[in-house]
């Protein structure tokens, strides 16, 4: 009887001990998720050939700083309530991103929804000046080319009639024709904490969301009056409460990134993408061995 009742106390101590590893390490992999790096599987071509349908890219948190969310009601419409740990370095118009998609529930309005991700390079930091001349991203605070030149050039000498005219209009979003195109925009400024803008017709049909988003009022423009109305005021300048940036695909044919839909707030941003760990192609499974731990630039 005794050696029994020693087997089960045996038992039982390996029992916890083992109890205590598997804790030890699942604490261990959700601390390195938040805090460090995390990966994700890219799904389509709009990266491409930067990132590749099949990519299983490493996210680092630790170049920007990693988000930590306060508030844990991800329901449609709550805010997001979040802070970030401090970072290595700001991020910079040419790193690629991986950012929770502005317009997550698909309504006209910028809103959060968590684990809807989108991979884009960064062509604005806030602030910056940016725009595009014959299908060539510029940043006046950069010189030359921000993405894929090559890519960008089959842009500029593709006939607009293989493009639907939706796919043309820069953010057709705003509801009627600014005379800006996917091959021809701006300048645009990227909205900045701090950075007043003032509120006229295009103004208005740039910024509404993000004043909406930052305000939670209602924006109109009163065609009579030829002015801005915050819920039935006159709205004369705006001030900007956070930071932004306008994100681009490298496959600029085909991507759906900021020039649909607009701005990405700061708090969206997961990390910077600084590997491909893995790769396999769709659907065949094959392993591409050339993109094994390939840094992404």
């Amino acid at each position: 009887m005794e050696s029994v009742k020693n087997g089960i106390w045996k038992w039982l101590y390996r029992a916890a001990w083992a109890a205590i590893i598997v804790m030890g390490l699942l604490t261990l992999h959700y601390l390195r998720r938040i805090y460090l790096c995390d990966l994700f599987v890219v799904p389509t071509e709009s990266m491409s050939p930067t990132l590749l349908p099949g990519d299983r890219i490493l996210v680092d948190k630790r170049i920007f700083g990693a988000r930590i969310y306060e508030r844990f009601d991800f329901a449609p419409g709550a805010p997001l309530v979040s802070r970030r740990t401090r970072g290595r370095r700001a991020i910079r118009p040419g790193d690629v991103v991986v950012f929770n998609h502005p317009q997550g529930y698909g309504r006209d309005r910028i809103e959060f929804r968590i684990n809807f991700v989108y991979a884009k390079r960064v062509v604005g930091a806030p602030g910056d000046s940016i725009r595009i001349e014959e299908g060539f991203y510029r940043n006046d605070r950069f010189p030359g080319t921000i993405g894929l030149e090559d890519n960008q050039q089959m842009l500029r000498i593709l006939y607009d009639s293989s493009m639907a005219e939706k796919t043309r209009l820069f953010m057709p979003y705003c509801g009627e024709p600014t005379g800006w195109t996917i091959r021809n925009a701006g300048p645009l400024l990227v909205p900045a904490a701090g950075a007043e803008v003032e509120m006229t017709r295009l103004n208005y049909l740039l910024y509404a969301r993000v004043i909406e988003y930052e305000t939670g009022c209602e924006l109109a423009f009163d065609d009579t009056a030829g002015q801005v109305l915050m819920d039935g005021e006159p709205l004369s300048r705006y001030r900007f409460s956070n930071d932004y940036y306008f994100m681009g695909g490298d496959r600029v044919t085909n991507s759906n990134d900021s020039r649909y839909w607009g701005f990405v707030p700061e708090a969206f941003i997961v990390g910077v993408v600084s590997r491909v760990c893995y790769s396999a192609e769709r659907p065949s499974g094959r392993i591409r061995w050339n993109r094994i731990w390939k840094r992404v630039e």
